[in-house]
């Protein structure tokens, strides 16, 4: 039971976190939001910089189980699957209800400053984020031929500053469409490091 509540509050704080930002939620909207005491909510978090820290382990988690059960993760070709991903994330955010926010970048710009402890956490997932990436941009170079030398590390990481960057601007424009633009731009962008000339959807 104890293991649910704390679960509860994380899923809370997250949603919440997503649409207003860390400063303006207060520990009693999340206990609201999660039907518990803050006696429960002291339990389980020293604070709210405890509970941020441990907000975006948790946001980290579900990401990545959404990302694992998306079909791009099937496919055997590795520069195939970059293109997909990157495709997914277009889908994703023109679904209805989602917020064109990530929780990782949010913390990062509002509450790193003020925290080193949701700083190395926001360091340690948006480095993971970028591994991943990399990693598959470095097979590809095994699978296709570059078209020019660059760096798989430095291009992963990229990737992450295009999405994190559409995300702030489609909010500071009110269009969501600049995210989808941003990412087609970035899907060319990656095309033109290979020597590859089938035809591909950008």
């Amino acid at each position: 039971m104890a293991s649910e509540k704390k679960a509860a509050v994380l899923a809370a704080a997250s949603k919440i976190m997503l649409r207003r930002g860390f400063a303006a939620t207060s520990i009693a909207d999340i206990c609201a939001a999660a039907g518990v005491a803050k006696g429960t909510f002291f339990h389980h978090f020293a604070d709210k910089e405890a509970l941020g820290v441990e907000v975006l382990d948790f946001y980290r988690r579900q990401t990545d189980a959404t990302m694992a059960g998306a079909p791009f993760t099937e496919m055997s070709d590795p520069l195939d699957r970059t293109f997909a991903y990157v495709d997914f994330l277009i889908e994703l955010l023109a679904l209805p209800g989602i917020p064109n926010s990530c929780l990782l970048g949010n913390l990062a710009q509002e509450a790193a400053p003020e925290s080193e402890a949701i700083r190395a956490a926001c360091e340690e997932g948006l480095r993971s984020w970028a591994a991943k990436i990399a990693a598959d941009l470095d097979a590809a170079r095994l699978v296709h031929r570059a078209a020019v030398d660059f760096s798989p590390e430095s291009v992963g990481r990229h990737v992450v500053v295009v999405f994190e960057g559409s995300l702030v601007l489609s909010k500071a424009l009110g269009d969501r469409t600049v995210i989808r633009e941003s990412l087609l731009h970035l899907k060319a962008y990656i095309a033109s490091l290979f020597d590859d000339d089938r035809e591909r959807s950008l």
